[in-house]
């Protein structure tokens, strides 16, 4: 927009009217000069002295004599000006123009044409479309024209909004449902503004809470338990369209809490439009790893040949809990995997959760790779969210579609929070796709369903919330120790070899699937030269994906073939040197265990 350097006649204050002896409403608002309620110019720099504020107080001024018939020009001469019937009303100079981005008579001409087209707008204009109202959601409506600001004002029938005036705006606060108009006279004219009241598709504002953990709590998952918010406790009418906009995201720190303003819009079918903000309290509430106390290992069957049961475990309160499953679609029909999270009490239930859910994969060994990776970042860094399961309700934990050969894997860890419910189910599933719930279809297909879909009753699940528990083993973590010191014969440490123990009485697990290995030790180089120890880990059972932690420092995962090796770390050890090593890692399900990884001086055999 442009602005203009004006014959100095008289400076008036800013949001100043001019005084209806014209057939035009002028007032200067600031840095707007608006003209019959049409913003017509706003003036972006000082000049002659004045402020923009007051340059626009100025033309306001100089419009004042004003009557139909008469029609602003561009004059040349002297100067670049704007006059109306001969007397000038601004000349525009080069710092205005250059502001406004248009050379100094590009912007005369289009000022000149823009104030003549606000002038003879008609006398009472209101809008051309009816309003939509929402109840107690105010709404402006701008009208124009001359008489705009002197019509009276009435709408029929009475009592379904209340209308007041602001300057050239009316602001229509409807009060309860109905259809009706909003009628404007002055003089000869009369406008209605036709406008139907609906109930509100959302009520705002609305407080949602969001509780995660983490040291810090990275922005990513911040971010996505307001995104989980949004999706499963926001309150909208059926049906409803929500969309919202999620400011810049921090990382949050143990103890922490942030509110975070979520703009939202919301359509839903027969309900008015509503805007509003949607506040997130974001509470980071430890940063501290636990350690699981029992693994369950759910890959009994692996192959599906078809619907039925895949596992049954009931949560311990306050009892770290890992679960693995891994199952390979080997029917000719395309099946829904699905575990859930029931809570079968009439208290609501709190459940920490970490969670790692592959993309379905004709791979094995890459879909158990896929969901490790995914996990265990999270888990080293205790990245998890808070879920508050209701009353009689269960959220989808995992949920895949499976086509014919693919194959579903995932690792979580678990706890129930002690102060809520203590009888939550994890139940584990094959479905045909058309029993899986009609509220979880289809945007509940994909990872962490619980943070999209809404909890349902139990009485909309078409299969039992019981079963029994069986293939639960105790300590699902393993320490070892070495000591390696250059010259000496190399150190080799197994993995997945001797198997944990059953917590209900049963073989050891084979493999080790799921389990964390701590590998703690200590390099030593006695010699009087310098040595490079190198710590390699080898695929030697069979091709396999390998993710790894060493000295606190996440290593890129990968797939390897049978026998190959990856360094896991080369250390230089000058004489007399010794050196701390600790490395976690997971046996993933769909590799090949045991494996090893060997402690050696570089380059010897």
């Amino acid at each position: 927009m442009t602005g203009w350097v004006l014959i100095p006649v008289l400076a008036l204050a800013a949001s100043t009217t001019v005084p209806l002896a014209s057939d035009a409403d002028i007032v200067a608002s600031g840095r707007i000069l608006v003209v019959n309620g049409v913003d017509a110019i706003t003036v972006k720099t000082a000049a002659g002295g004045l402020q923009p504020e007051e340059r626009v107080a100025v033309i306001a001024k100089a419009l004042s004599p004003f009557k139909r018939g008469q029609t602003l020009k561009v004059v040349a001469d002297p100067g670049l000006r704007v006059v109306l019937q001969g007397q000038t009303v601004a000349t525009v100079t080069e710092a205005e123009a250059k502001a406004q981005g248009l050379s100094p008579d590009k912007l005369a001409e289009l000022w000149a044409n823009s104030i003549n087209k606000a002038l003879y707008v008609p006398p009472l204009t209101v809008p051309g479309q009816p309003l939509s109202l929402g109840v107690g959601q105010p709404q402006r409506v701008r009208v124009i024209g001359s008489a705009a600001r002197s019509a009276a004002i009435s709408s029929e029938p009475p009592g379904l909004v209340e209308v007041t005036r602001q300057g050239f705006d009316l602001v229509v606060n409807p009060l309860k449902r109905g259809e009706g108009a909003i009628v404007l006279s002055a003089g000869g004219a009369l406008k209605s503004i036709p406008f139907s009241v609906l109930s509100p598709a959302a009520v705002f504002p609305q407080t949602l809470t969001v509780e995660v953990t983490g040291s810090p709590a990275r922005k990513e998952l911040v971010l996505q338990g307001i995104q989980g918010a949004m999706s499963t406790e926001f309150s909208a009418e059926p049906g409803a369209l929500v969309r919202y906009t999620v400011p810049e995201i921090a990382p949050l720190g143990p103890g922490q809490s942030r509110v975070v303003p979520v703009d939202v819009a919301v359509e839903a079918p027969g309900f008015a439009t509503t805007k509003g903000m949607a506040n997130v309290l974001v509470k980071n509430s430890g940063g501290g790893r636990v350690y699981d106390d029992v693994l369950w290992y759910s890959n009994n069957p692996e192959n599906l040949a078809g619907p039925g049961q895949l596992y049954f475990a009931r949560m311990v309160t306050a009892m770290p809990t890992r679960l693995l499953w891994h199952h390979f679609n080997k029917s000719a029909r395309p099946l829904a995997v699905q575990y859930i999270l029931a809570n079968r009490s009439d208290v609501p239930a709190r459940i920490w959760l970490a969670s790692g859910d592959a993309e379905p994969n004709s791979d094995p060994t890459k879909a158990g790779f896929e969901a490790g990776n995914r996990y265990f970042a999270d888990w080293l860094g205790y990245q998890g969210t808070v879920l508050t399961l209701p009353p009689r309700s269960a959220t989808p934990l995992s949920l895949r579609r499976l086509e014919p050969g693919q194959t579903s894997s995932g690792l979580a860890s678990l706890r129930l929070l002690a102060g809520g419910s203590d009888d939550v189910v994890l139940v584990g599933n094959a479905l045909a796709l058309a029993d899986v719930a009609a509220d979880w279809q289809p945007q509940g297909f994909g990872d962490k369903p619980w943070l999209v879909r809404r909890s349902i009753g139990l009485a909309g699940l078409p299969f039992p919330v019981g079963g029994t528990e069986r293939d639960i083993f105790s300590g699902p973590a393993k320490q070892v120790g070495f000591l390696y010191q250059v010259g000496g014969r190399h150190q080799f440490i197994r993995l997945g070899e001797q198997g944990i123990p059953s917590a209900l009485g049963g073989p050891p697990l084979s493999g080790n699937f799921g389990v964390q290995y701590v590998v703690e030790g200590r390099i030593e180089n006695p010699t009087d030269r310098n040595q490079t120890v190198e710590v390699v880990f080898e695929a030697s059972a069979g091709y396999s994906g390998a993710i790894f932690s060493v000295n606190g420092k996440l290593l890129p995962g990968r797939i390897l073939q049978s026998k190959e090796s990856m360094v896991l770390l080369e250390a230089k050890l000058a004489p007399g040197q010794a050196q701390q090593i600790r490395i976690d890692t997971i046996p993933l399900s769909g590799a090949h265990y045991p494996a090893t990884i060997t402690v050696r001086t570089k380059g010897t055999s």
